[in-house]
């Protein structure tokens, strides 16, 4: 039995990029977690709206959100190895490199105010250190209510965000 089965707790693995969840399928079988998982297709939590397995009915919720965070600029100026790596669409997203998160935080938003049941919310991100400035009114414009913390990298620069909503 794996040590990562939590009971009673539903693991969902969204992406836009059909390549990307096809390996994270194969890491999840590789360590054994696979039966635990449902992987889907689409923009956000967009797959989730039209999943009638996902029913909010839980008292918490975690979301950990790897989502294109530079902006153009920095984008612009990333190594070629980088951008030869990576597609531009899984880098670099428009409005200072948080329009990906302000569509996820639209969407949760939406999503909690469909349940009648009162839900935890933890988000956990990975940003730019150059959004830490403009994300905690972006984050407020959503959950006027949220509790944000920012976490260092092993480099000491801004690499987290955590977000609560209760």
């Amino acid at each position: 039995d794996s040590k990562f089965k939590i009971q009673n707790s539903k693991f969902f693995g969204l992406d836009l990029s059909k390549e990307a969840l096809k390996i994270a399928k194969q890491n999840a079988k590789l360590n054994k977690v696979n039966k635990n998982i449902k992987f889907l297709h689409g923009n956000l939590l967009s797959p989730l709206n039209h999943n009638s397995r996902f029913k909010i009915h839980n008292s918490k919720i975690l979301i950990l959100a790897n989502l294109p965070y530079l902006s153009k600029d920095i984008y612009a100026a990333c190594a070629l190895n980088v951008k030869k790596y990576e597609p531009k669409s899984a880098l670099y997203s428009a409005n200072d490199g948080l329009a990906h998160y302000e569509k996820l935080f639209f969407q949760i938003k939406k999503i909690l105010q469909n349940t009648k049941y009162k839900i935890q919310n933890t988000i956990l991100m990975e940003i730019s250190p150059e959004q830490k400035k403009p994300l905690p009114p972006l984050i407020k414009k959503y959950f006027p209510q949220a509790k944000i913390e920012f976490k260092k990298d092993l480099a000491e620069k801004w690499r987290v965000c955590k977000i609560e909503i209760k």
